[in-house]
């Protein structure tokens, strides 16, 4: 096997990074690539309904902020909960209610409403603000 030259491996690292946006691949396996499909209004509604509480006020706050940090966001779910049921998050439990929201989509194979590392590739930590960027088709739903 030949070594592939650096300017043809950057222009397929920049076609998986863009594939990503629409296709999931599962590297721990054979190359298996699904698409991702897209949420119906029904769907969406019947996915949000089943929510708890804290993935609810995790979406409705990012749809309400543009692109926030972490902590502002934190923030202003914190702010939410207060008022609805007297409660708060920490860092930990706001990670672990993200991380929840996308294990949802990955298991349902449905667009992300919010972003993670699958659709993001390096840029998921390259640009912090992005990573809770609400998905523009479903802002307004």
């Amino acid at each position: 096997m030949k070594p592939v030259p650096q300017d043809s491996w950057l222009k397929f690292r920049e076609a998986v990074e863009f594939l990503s946006q629409y296709l999931v691949f599962d590297w721990n396996k054979e190359m298996a690539v699904t698409v991702k499909k897209e949420w119906n209004d029904a769907e969406l509604e019947k996915y949000l309904r089943r929510l708890n509480i804290n993935q609810k006020t995790l979406l409705y706050a990012t749809a309400q902020l543009k692109d926030p940090s972490k902590e502002e966001l934190l923030r202003k779910m914190n702010k939410l909960l207060k008022a609805k049921n007297n409660s708060e998050i920490d860092g930990r439990q706001f990670t672990a209610i993200k991380g929840s929201l996308t294990k949802h989509f990955e298991a349902l194979n449905k667009e992300e409403l919010i972003p993670s590392i699958s659709t993001m590739g390096d840029k998921y930590w390259d640009d912090e603000k992005s990573r809770y960027r609400i998905n523009e088709k479903y802002r307004e739903k």
